[in-house]
């Protein structure tokens, strides 16, 4: 059952979230779409309001959405039992207390598999070709195209290390200082659909 409260809002951002603390001198997490009548919360605007059941401390929180999603100012404040980052605000200039009490940590590196860097080019391609009337080469499409990996660890665990071992990013972002010089020089990575596992993977619908 919700319990009724007051308390003073402490932060509200443009992002629509942001925190009030409690009488009880307890930081309370708050979304637009939970306020009354959808009003505008102002900092250090006195308020009543209703918590519900909610554990911060059982949270695992991860970021892998690029855009600022997150206000990391607000984030460094909330208590979570880990949290994996993968997008960050001000790259290359990261949250280095952030960064530091993270589980996982990581320089942004989804879109960084080859796969990912042929598409962005072939993207162009295309466009090129429509835009100068140029004739498509749809062979190109195939040029990513290596033979398939097999993979026989018997664990899951086991079978994403040898696919993609996080923990190698992780390590290499200990140096903030490195991150974008690790962005650049990234080892290469295929996407999971060139492997063939003991378990059911992601793979890219069709």
């Amino acid at each position: 059952m919700a319990k009724k409260m007051t308390g003073i809002v402490a932060q509200f951002g443009t992002k629509g979230y942001g925190f009030i603390t409690g009488d009880d001198n307890e930081k309370y997490f708050v979304h637009q779409k939970n306020v009354f009548n959808k009003s505008r919360l102002r900092s250090d605007t006195r308020v009543k309001f209703k918590v519900e059941n909610s554990d911060k401390e059982d949270t695992i929180l991860i970021n892998a959405a690029r855009g600022g999603i997150i206000d990391e100012s607000l984030w460094e404040t909330t208590q979570t039992k880990e949290n994996i980052i993968d997008c960050w605000e001000n790259e290359p200039n990261i949250n280095p207390k952030l960064q530091r009490n993270a589980y996982w940590a990581t320089p942004h590196i989804a879109g960084h598999s080859i796969d990912a860097k042929f598409m962005g080019s072939f993207m162009i391609y295309k466009e090129l070709c429509s835009f100068t009337k140029a004739p498509f080469n749809n062979e190109i499409e195939s040029l990513i195209n290596p033979e398939i990996r097999a993979i026989n660890e018997s664990s899951l665990h086991e079978t994403l290390n040898s696919i993609y071992s996080f923990f190698d990013d992780h390590e290499a972002l200990k140096d903030s200082s490195k991150f974008e010089d690790y962005r650049r020089h990234y080892p290469e990575r295929y996407e999971w659909k060139h492997f063939h596992t003991n378990f059911i993977i992601p793979h890219k619908l069709k």
